[in-house]
């Protein structure tokens, strides 16, 4: 009789673990998955968040648009500054008519130097389109008759220019310099 009872006991005390343990992994199970809808919530948040700061930024370029009664697309002009391991420069960001075009105030490679002249020369870019919160289209004129194209990115006072040059991408950073202060001194 005493091997019926401890049979009985283990038998309760094994469906007893096994229905708690079943209970911990059905708990376990429903940690995870609210875990993941959590997750799930706050990416579709820091999307909306996205959305709604470029919608804010496309507004409030808007608003100074009509304001000023400029474009959402000339936030891009002013003076520029170039500093990177192959030469110094500073240019110049303008409207002509629906594009943006560039004009050189000052460029130093080590080799050359060149300081505007105010004629054609010192103008080394156009076309520059802005559309849909994109700037396009540019065109990069160099010395010996090369022609590069060119997209702007556009974050604050830093414009990223990527062109490609002999079949290899390069990327510039130009950073926006006070418009009173366009001497070449850095």
């Amino acid at each position: 009789m005493n091997t019926k009872i401890f049979i009985v006991i283990g038998l309760l005390i094994f469906s007893f673990t096994a229905c708690k343990g079943e209970k911990q992994r059905h708990k376990e199970q429903l940690v995870a998955e609210s875990i993941t809808e959590i997750k799930t919530e706050i990416e579709s948040n820091q999307e909306v968040m996205d959305t709604t700061n470029a919608e804010e930024e496309r507004l409030t370029e808007q608003v100074k648009s009509t304001i000023l009664g400029t474009s959402p697309g000339d936030s891009i002009i002013g003076i520029w500054e170039v500093k990177n391991d192959y030469y110094m420069a500073i240019y110049e960001i303008l409207k002509y008519k629906d594009e943006y075009i560039g004009k050189m105030h000052y460029y130093n490679d080590g080799n050359s130097e060149y300081e505007a002249q105010g004629n054609e020369e010192d103008y080394f870019l156009d076309g520059i389109t802005y559309a849909n919160g994109k700037y396009s289209n540019g065109n990069i004129y160099m010395p010996g008759d090369k022609k590069y194209s060119a997209e702007f990115t556009l974050e604050g006072d830093t414009l990223q220019v990527k062109m490609t040059m002999d079949g290899y991408p390069y990327t510039e950073i130009w950073k926006r310099k006070e418009y009173k202060d366009i001497s070449k001194t850095p």
